[in-house]
């Protein structure tokens, strides 16, 4: 195995946290890339429509079921339009799903959701805004919150509710949905167990949510993240019904789903909070703002302010029912792309708020001290970096094979080991840890990450080193470009990188998402360019569930 790839590999397996989802909710992290898959129905065998017979509703059953008619059948829609947040093959209900919708590509609902500027909340958003009447769906009578982020429009609203009755009907849903409450029932049972029972719903009383008012949602269409949408009567006057909407799995183990159920819940108190904050606070106005950027699916400066919130009430609700220490979940926090937490934890509490060398004392765990000379660099758009080296005792200094692999730079002449403590321009402040270096570019990780990005540690070195650092061995990247293009005309490029006789080995790589359009082999190594930037895709070998769909690693290289 080539060290440099291999080390990366196990430093970025360790870091696959959940963080949340979009808009209104919280993302598990990050962390999957998109999955590159086509809709074309060669991908999996070819299955009769179902027969279209009356809709069946789901049969009453001493059982509890979670799952919730209008969201699967929302997220089902999207799912088929081929929206990259509901793609994905995790389980055998999402393949027995994929099966029933296979017909169903070219169905006005499917065609119109393809089209749709918007997606993740926006989508169960819209199925909670929708009830039963007769055989079909119409929608509730206070509408506010659909159009709140500007997603939604009136148009587009009337027009969908009609062509998802029509979607509801032509295509049967309802009798899927009925034949499936086994499985539903069984995934309930092992989420009341595993996560719910331990929730405190008195704590959300506490908070203007009385407990009759929370509805939990278990999607089981949606494996990796949750939403948190809500009904209210008047706009932030009077809760009609608090969600959380849930992944729906046959297990949940290896990551804080209470903590992402506590989550979902929590938007529904935190993001009133947040929007006043934000019309009336400057300080905490700028603060959101200035965080637009570090996570891509936040995009807007008020989304940011509802999940700031809402991400201190949470580590709100595990210090006061967990007992845990809110110093380490405040730097997850800041790792994850809020390095303003600390201050918005201090808003809702009485919490003191630690400063930098507090911090920094926590973090690196031991005596230090700044060294006094400054140094800084000045990139060419004017925009500088400035740093000095973080000092320890003799014997103690903090092991730089024990933290993940965040950014590339070669502004600072670092040796492994070496710590820095950073301060950008614009007014960021970062550790970084030095973890190695190839041929001029060092490794680092970034402590909090989401406050900068890899381009401010970086000067005059193309995408095309960043490769060989990753990859360690000597490579030629193929100059044709292929292409692709994928439902809703998003254009994916690519060029096959050949290792010049090289062969790397893949067994302690991780799956990171699947695709179907590259065409590659196993072991093979792609170059995946998004705008300007850069991933390695390394084919581990056929996605387990169809010969045609691959298992691919992705690293990101610039």
């Amino acid at each position: 195995m080539v060290k440099a790839i291999g080390l990366l590999c196990i430093l970025l397996a360790s870091i696959m946290i959940v963080g949340c989802g979009r808009g209104n909710s919280r993302e598990p992290q990050a962390a999957y890339p998109t999955p590159l898959i086509t809709d074309a129905e060669a991908i999996a065998p070819t299955t009769p429509a179902p027969t279209i017979e009356e809709t069946l509703e789901t049969e009453s059953s001493s059982r509890p079921n979670f799952v919730d008619l209008r969201v699967e059948l929302l997220t089902a829609i999207f799912r088929r339009a081929g929206r990259s947040e509901f793609t994905g093959f995790y389980n055998d209900y999402q393949r027995s799903l994929f099966d029933f919708l296979l017909p169903y590509r070219e169905h006005p609902a499917v065609v119109f959701a393809r089209d749709l500027p918007l997606g993740f909340d926006a989508v169960p958003n819209f199925a909670i805004h929708m009830k039963r009447a007769g055989n079909g769906f119409v929608l509730v009578d206070n509408q506010y919150f659909l159009f709140t982020c500007g997603r939604w429009t009136e148009e587009s609203v009337a027009t969908f509710i009609e062509l998802v009755n029509d979607f509801y009907f032509d295509t049967g849903f309802g009798e899927f949905f009925a034949s499936q409450t086994e499985h539903y029932e069984n995934i309930t049972e092992i989420f009341i167990r595993d996560v719910y029972s331990n929730l405190n719903h008195d704590w959300f009383y506490a908070h203007g949510v009385r407990p009759d008012q929370m509805r939990i949602v278990i999607n089981p269409n949606h494996t990796q993240t949750g939403y948190g949408p809500s009904l209210w009567e008047d706009a932030y006057g009077t809760i009609s019904a608090s969600y959380s909407i849930v992944p729906g799995r046959y297990n949940y183990t290896g990551v804080d789903w209470l903590r992402l159920t506590v989550h979902e819940f929590n938007h529904t108190f935190a993001n009133p909070i947040a929007a006043r904050w934000y019309e009336e606070n400057e300080a905490f106005r700028e603060l959101s703002r200035a965080s637009v950027g570090s996570i891509p699916w936040y995009p807007q400066s008020l989304t940011m302010a509802f999940e700031y919130v809402t991400r201190a009430y949470d580590i709100l609700y595990l210090v006061e029912n967990e007992d845990a220490d809110p110093i380490p979940l405040l730097l997850d926090e800041m790792i994850n792309g809020f390095p303003y937490i600390e201050t918005v934890f201090a808003m809702i509490t009485d919490y003191e708020l630690m400063g930098i060398d507090r911090l920094l004392d926590f973090r690196l765990r031991g005596a230090y001290t700044l060294g006094d000379e400054s140094h800084s660099y000045t990139h060419a758009d004017g925009h500088t970096v400035s740093w000095r080296y973080v000092n320890f005792p003799e014997g103690f200094r903090p092991d730089p094979f024990l933290v993940p692999h965040r950014q590339f730079g070669n502004i600072f002449p670092t040796d492994t080991g070496d710590v820095l403590y950073v301060v950008c321009s614009h007014n960021h402040r970062q550790i970084i840890i030095d973890l190695g270096g190839f041929r001029g570019l060092r490794s680092y990780y970034i402590f909090p990450h989401g406050a900068s990005s890899s381009s401010n540690f970086v000067s005059g070195v193309e995408i095309e080193d960043m490769i060989q650092f990753a990859l360690g061995v000597d490579y030629y990247v193929n100059p044709e470009v292929h292409e692709f293009e994928l439902s809703g005309g998003n254009i994916i490029r690519w060029h096959v990188i050949d290792l010049l006789g090289a062969a790397l080995d893949i067994g302690d790589l991780f799956h990171v998402t699947y695709g179907n359009i590259f065409g590659t082999q196993t072991g093979d190594v792609i170059l995946v360019i998004r705008d300007t930037d850069g991933q390695l895709y390394i084919d581990l070998g056929p996605g387990g569930w169809h010969p045609e769909i691959r298992s691919y690693f992705v690293l990101p290289v610039g």
